[in-house]
């Protein structure tokens, strides 16, 4: 005679008060090998990948999933860190929000430095003649770089990209003009 195994059972008051029976699942990593350890809302392999992307990954998805995964291949990298990121981003946002980088601070912060303000000293031997409150330029400068990238007005690849078009162009420009050239020197000239 042999005797089947049932699941691990916990009991649940029904109405009444009579318990009934129902399997316990235990949760499972994904490679099966014991259960899924969650920390903060996110999986022990999540939450490694979110302390490396703000650390030492410099929030750079690919680059955190290379650097946990070196044996994987960078095309391999730009399509499972995405999927990563997806995974921990609201775990991300609500941590950047603890720590007062909420998109309204954030936006009340670039604005103060749109309009940052810098003093001047002027000294003459040693000692400040004058000294002179000015618009800090080059602050500003930044901050208005940074809200265009971040509104995707400004990108380092696009200024890549146009300047790549550009030389395209003039390549293409040049084989025109030499064709024009060949066809004119080959075609007979027209007499009247």
């Amino acid at each position: 005679m042999t005797t089947k195994k049932t699941p691990t059972t916990k009991a649940l008051k029904g109405k009444k008060g009579s318990p009934e029976k129902k399997p316990v699942k235990k949760a499972m990593n994904p490679k099966g090998k014991g259960p899924r350890c969650k920390i903060g809302g996110l999986s022990a392999d999540d939450r490694k990948f979110f302390d490396a992307y703000i650390s030492d990954g410099n929030f750079n998805g690919m680059r955190t999933y290379l650097m946990l995964h070196p044996d994987v291949t960078p095309e391999s990298a730009r399509s499972h860190a995405p999927l990563v990121m997806k995974r921990i981003r609201p775990f991300l946002e609500k941590w950047l929000d603890d720590i007062g980088l909420s998109d309204t601070a954030l936006k009340t912060k670039l604005a103060q430095l749109l309009n940052a303000r810098e003093t001047k000293f002027f000294a003459h031997e040693g000692v400040v003649v004058s000294e002179v409150d000015v618009e800090a330029l080059h602050i500003q400068t930044k901050a208005l770089e940074l809200a265009m990238k971040a509104r995707g007005m400004l990108s380092e690849k696009s200024a890549k990209e146009v300047a790549q078009i550009d030389q395209l162009i003039e390549i293409e420009l040049a084989k025109l003009a030499l064709a024009r050239q060949g066809a004119d020197a080959g075609a007979p000239e027209k007499t009247e």
